[in-house]
């Protein structure tokens, strides 16, 4: 892999994100693995810093810029990235690629724009030659989208790194909440948005059949409450012998405290991490009434959708219930240490496995700089458009 000397950059924009994202963290995890072999920093723009940036091992610089208004004001943005005179600039969101690549052009350098994850996107997206996706769902959407079959547009699904463990945080967490050492504990890890609430009723429905089977299940949520009304109904359906745990000090980087559980309720990279550490693994079906074990037959419907909350296939309730008492049969019985986990970490998840991934692309784009052309003015059109109604929204309010 040659060296380049790369900038990712990534948004944080009231009213469309908070800063907590999970792509945050995978932006990091990228940029880490790049350092190994490039110069790598990270830019963030946007109307506020994002808090989850703070744990960056790679650099981090941030931008001022406001987007509720039609002419956004690019200069100290430009400024910046002049002082990193980078070879490409990797955006991680739309928002941040829609700012960035018209100065990829100005400083004559590759770009790259990531789509992180997320849903059916809603308005215009960027039709730029090199582009990477996370879900498999949407590289075919992108790929008919690039007839002329210049550039290169893949799939590169997210990667973690092996979460490392807080034994001393973990004791104290199941100190505080009376776990027992018989105890079968299942964790979800999420903020607490609407988005994710039928995750967190499936877990409750969960451990509610596991202990009229007759297990000791203890349900662990932890999380950032961002959406009061989700949390209230949460709280209300939880078990007296379940928690959902709100402590700055347990929802900091809350991957480290997995190990308190031996069931684990992954969504994104959530499952992945999980994987991580050999958990047995269950994921979210809409399909299914409880969160679904996750097993080699079933595995690729939840890896094309990058384990979000979008995976829709017909299950067999029946059959995904005789699995959820098996796991937790095997879970009582021994130390977790799940090989098929340990595989699809391996084999799909890992870390180690960025710079090989991203090598082609990145050098492509770096020899092939982003240039003008009507797709970056249809570009520039929907920013104004988009400033202008944020800036009307923000007068209508006041």
């Amino acid at each position: 892999m040659e060296m380049s000397n790369i900038v990712i950059v990534i948004a944080s924009i009231s009213g469309s994100n908070t800063g907590l994202g999970g792509h945050y963290y995978d932006s990091m995890v990228i940029a880490e693995e790049l350092s190994k072999f490039n110069l790598v920093n990270i830019v963030n723009l946007g109307d506020f810093p994002a808090n989850a940036l703070s744990q960056s091992q790679t650099p981090v610089k941030y931008v001022n810029i406001q987007v509720n208004t039609p002419n956004i004001n690019r200069n100290s943005l430009k400024k910046c990235l002049e002082n990193y005179n980078p070879d490409v600039i990797i955006a991680f969101d739309r928002m941040a690629g829609l700012i960035v690549r018209p100065l990829c052009v100005e400083l004559g350098c590759g770009f790259v724009l990531v789509k992180p994850g997320g849903g059916k996107l809603s308005g215009y997206y960027p039709n730029n030659p090199f582009q990477i996706y996370f879900s498999y769902k949407d590289i075919h959407w992108a790929l008919n989208r690039r007839k002329d079959g210049y550039g290169k547009v893949c799939c590169i699904p997210n990667r973690v790194q092996i979460p490392q463990q807080d034994h001393q945080a973990i004791a104290k967490l199941k100190h505080d909440l009376s776990i027992l050492p018989n105890d079968l504990v299942l964790i979800r890890i999420s903020r607490i948005v609407q988005g994710y609430k039928p995750s967190f009723l499936k877990a409750i429905r969960l451990v509610n059949f596991l202990r009229d089977q007759g297990y000791p299940a203890r349900l662990v949520i932890i999380g950032f409450p961002q959406c009061e009304s989700t949390f209230q109904e949460i709280k209300s359906q939880l078990n007296e012998r379940d928690a959902i745990v709100t402590l700055k000090e347990f929802t900091l980087n809350a991957s480290r405290l997995l190990k308190i559980a031996k069931i684990n309720i992954g969504i994104g990279r959530g499952f992945m991490e999980g994987c991580a550490i050999s958990q047995h693994m269950m994921a979210i079906n809409t399909e299914d009434d409880l969160p679904t074990v996750v097993t080699e037959d079933n595995f690729n419907y939840f890896f094309q959708e990058n384990f979000s909350m979008r995976v829709t296939f017909q299950g067999n309730e029946k059959i995904n219930q005789e699995r959820i008492i098996s796991l937790a049969e095997l879970s009582m019985k021994e130390v977790v240490n799940s090989k098929v986990s340990q595989k699809w970490f391996r084999e799909k998840f890992s870390s180690e496995q960025v710079c090989s991934l991203y090598d082609e692309i990145l050098h492509l784009a770096r020899v092939l700089p982003e240039r003008w052309s009507l797709d970056m003015l249809y570009g520039e059109f929907y920013l104004k458009k988009n400033g202008l109604q944020r800036f009307v929204k923000k007068l209508i309010k006041y």
